[in-house]
């Protein structure tokens, strides 16, 4: 065996390192947010009469969201084109696309903000916020993202992991029974609440 290293193509392994939120902004202004991929949260002022302050200086780690920002929806896209700005807007106007509870908050006179990472990259850390940053509890979030964003890895990784047998489906591999994915989401994700008692102040 020669020492020559032999180079390996495939999904990289990153840092998780992710930039600066913007400052939050009113949701109702979705038009002016910047196309393309990204990153989002939409939520509240965290206390009555107190504004949303700046993005804190996370040092690339996650977290970082504007000061006094109560999170109630994570969410991400990876289009080109429309991107953040499209998501957003799906939110606000209600109806095919955007997030049942928002919608119904937004219809009923509440007025919510956001904020977003742009880019690919920070797209892909929406399930490290879902389920890795606790002082979130973003509790409009509805469907198992960590099993989409799992399904997605699994797609990327299935070229270069030599399953025995395989290849088989992401659902293939998954735990049965109760612990099945479409177990978990009945059980974790079928009842958000979108009473409007529930937000910080309404």
């Amino acid at each position: 065996m020669s020492g020559d290293s032999v180079a390996v193509s495939g999904p990289s392994a990153r840092p998780l390192v992710q930039g600066r939120w913007s400052a939050a902004a009113r949701l109702a202004d979705w038009r002016a947010c910047p196309a393309g991929p990204g990153l989002y949260a939409i939520g509240l002022p965290a206390q009555r009469d107190v504004p949303i302050g700046l993005p804190v200086d996370n040092h690339g780690l996650l977290g970082g969201l504007p000061d006094g920002f109560d999170v109630v929806y994570v969410g991400k896209s990876l289009e080109l084109r429309s991107g953040v700005r499209g998501r957003l807007a799906k939110h606000f106007r209600g109806g095919g696309g955007g997030n049942r509870c928002i919608g119904l908050h937004v219809r009923a006179g509440v007025e919510f903000f956001y904020c977003m990472l742009p880019g690919s990259d920070a797209a892909a850390l929406e399930a490290s916020y879902l389920y890795l940053v606790p002082q979130l509890r973003p509790r409009f979030n509805m469907r198992g993202e960590l099993f989409r964003h799992m399904r997605e890895q699994y797609a990327a990784l299935a070229d270069y992991v030599p399953w025995p047998g395989g290849p088989y489906t992401f659902d293939q591999i998954a735990p049965a029974g109760p612990t099945s994915i479409d177990g978990v989401n009945r059980l974790a994700w079928s009842s958000p609440s979108c009473e409007l008692s529930r937000l910080s102040f309404g």
